[in-house]
């Protein structure tokens, strides 16, 4: 669960990324709670790499990442003449010159902020790079063809998360690739 967040109101979520699935797509509602489990993800990572205890209720198994590289929320900068979608693109290029197979990478609303169909035409170049380079990675996005692809292709989860409305909380699911 997310260390900030009160415990009687938060969600707990398990992930497992494996050598033979290394990367989760996760899709759903706004609000679902996908930027939350994005940086849920990362905050223990490198919490547990610096050695702090973490708010889990099993023992956790983690893999310790040389680097975590995260582009979540707006990164709009006026002083840099970026827009929200350039500012996004910027920083995705860095992550993948810079990320390997040792390496977490965390990507939110990925190749949002232009049009759907080039969004998601960049969404995919950019999951292929990440599937073909062996990178562990957690993508949020509501792109459909990118939830196709996930299913398509051994490497990679797709993972929902979905409101309840009758607790009026979130919950999260994922499907494997059986085939």
């Amino acid at each position: 669960r997310h260390p900030l967040i009160d415990p009687e109101l938060v969600v707990a979520n398990t992930f497992n990324l494996r050598d033979d699935q290394f990367i989760i797509v996760i899709s759903g509602p706004n609000a679902g709670g996908k930027t939350v489990a994005l940086k849920t993800i990362g905050l223990l990572v490198l919490m547990a790499k610096s050695g702090l205890m973490l708010p889990v209720s099993e023992e956790p198994h983690l893999y310790f990442y040389n680097d975590v590289y995260a582009s979540i929320g707006d990164e709009q900068s006026l002083s840099q003449n970026l827009s929200t979608f350039s500012s996004h693109v910027k920083r995705i290029g860095e992550i993948m010159r810079d990320a390997n197979s040792d390496d977490l990478v965390l990507l939110d609303e990925l190749a949002t902020g232009t049009s759907p169909e080039e969004g998601e035409a960049l969404a995919l170049a950019i999951v292929s790079y990440l599937l073909n380079n062996h990178i562990s990675s957690v993508i949020s996005s509501h792109y459909s063809r990118l939830k196709e692809f996930a299913y398509k292709h051994d490497g990679i989860i797709n993972a929902s998360m979905a409101f309840d409305e009758k607790k009026l909380s979130k919950k999260t699911s994922s499907t494997g690739n059986e085939r």
